[in-house]
């Protein structure tokens, strides 16, 4: 008897399911990124088979390691691999235990999901298979449940994501996910989180057939925005629809297209001291706080991919730049230039500046610019941009804004363009 048939047929036997704490813990820790510890609650023998003799315990385990695979790759390159390493024989063996249980066999689907998504990431080139393997799991499932969708989504998302490996038949797997999103909008219109990341994934096409000096790519997104607008009209505030909205017009605007001719959905932020700006309605882009004056950017996997900060520094005050240095608040070319030689000394390596300089960002008063990429003290990419001008309606200080980049080759995008262009000064 095989190692995956004889743990298989332990489990038949086994009894009781895995404490809910314990479940939970796991997920926070795999969304999080956090290998190490997660693979050491997964080790024990005892806890394995537990987990393998209940269905919705592993296929909630297995679901957090295929959606948290980027923070996985990002925090824990070292020991990612040993959490697939330890779930991909359970989920093996849990289907081959109950193969009829739809929770066993997504379980193996997000095992092999999250599988591939790390060898994508930490051992490129990855192959394609692993992908479809998961994609033919769930779309399994889907037909046997189909419940809001999602199975069915994820199943194209996998597809999609083979779809541009090397030795893919990238063709047809997009027609593939093209199919799925047509399902997706004629079965489940109700369910705008499901319709929206299908909706996400013909945005994908459509950026895949640009790459490719594809015709017919506005009118890719032109329909993409039509397969939104019945749910944005149904459901105007949903955070999801408004997402893959925004994307598409991001996309059509960085390609320079005429069509289609829409504006991105945003919605107002005011600042403490007399600044507001215009922020996408996104699961991409996230506000401050109450009071607070920093606005995050994700990637698509949610990752951190910038923050922008105001502050300000009253005309009335004095202020203090390391020990010995202070300058008036009003003085503004030397607020900018301290805070660039602040900034380059927080640097371990510069690899590139624009000291500071004059520049204007649009809708404010003139004012300086200064510019930063390199290494931080723990060897991250990080680029700095920060603007400093007056205030002309009558709050009588000086504005910084302050433009942070995590990500090395992740240029300004064109939401970010617009979240510049629309900070204006309130009058007071």
């Amino acid at each position: 008897m095989g190692a995956i048939a004889a743990l298989a047929a332990g489990l038949l036997a086994a009894a009781g399911g895995v404490d809910p704490e314990t479940v939970a813990k796991v997920e926070t820790l795999l969304r999080a990124g956090d290998a190490a510890e997660a693979a050491k609650i997964l080790d024990p023998k005892p806890l394995r088979d537990q987990l393998a003799a209940d269905p919705g315990a592993l296929d909630a385990v297995c679901g957090a390691a295929a959606f948290g695979a980027d923070a996985l790759a990002e925090a824990s390159p070292g020991e990612a691999r040993r959490v697939t390493d330890l779930l991909e024989p359970l989920a093996e063996a849990a289907l081959e235990a109950r193969p009829e249980s739809l929770l066993a066999r997504r379980s193996r689907a997000f095992a092999s999901l999250a599988s591939a998504r790390l060898r994508a990431l930490l051992e490129p080139p990855a192959a394609p298979g692993p992908f479809l393997w998961a994609a033919e799991d769930l779309a399994a499932v889907y037909g046997k449940d189909p419940r809001n969708g999602r199975d069915l989504v994820t199943s194209a998302e996998a597809l999609a994501e083979a779809a541009v490996l090397p030795g893919a038949d990238a063709a047809a797997l997009w027609g593939r996910v093209e199919a799925a999103a047509s399902a997706v909008r004629d079965r489940h219109a109700d369910a705008p989180a499901v319709l929206a990341d299908a909706a996400l994934l013909l945005v994908d096409r459509a950026r895949w057939g640009a790459a490719k000096g594809e015709k017919g790519v506005d009118a890719r997104l032109e329909a993409v925005l039509a397969f939104l607008a019945p749910a944005l009209k149904a459901s105007p505030e949903d955070i999801d629809l408004s997402t893959t909205h925004n994307e598409a017009v991001s996309l059509a605007l960085r390609l320079g297209l005429k069509r289609p001719r829409a504006a991105f959905r945003t919605r107002p932020l005011e600042f403490p001291h007399g600044l507001s700006m215009e922020i996408p309605v996104s699961r991409f882009w996230i506000g401050p706080a109450p009071g607070g004056t920093t606005v995050y950017q994700r990637t698509r996997r949610l990752r951190g991919l910038r923050t922008l900060v105001v502050d300000e520094y009253p005309w009335n005050a004095v202020c203090q730049f390391g020990e010995i240095t202070s300058v008036k608040g009003d003085s503004i070319k030397d607020v900018a230039e301290k805070v660039y030689e602040i900034s380059c000394r927080t640097l371990a390596r510069v690899k590139t500046r624009r000291p500071t300089a004059r520049c204007t960002l649009r809708q404010c008063d003139p004012g300086w610019f200064f510019e930063l990429e390199g290494t931080n003290l723990r060897g991250e990419y990080s680029r700095r941009r920060g603007w400093h001008f007056k205030s002309k309606e009558g709050w009588l200080t000086t504005y910084e804004v302050m433009v942070f980049d995590y990500r090395e080759g992740e240029r300004d995008d064109p939401a970010l363009d617009s979240v510049l262009d629309s900070i204006r000064e309130r009058e007071k």
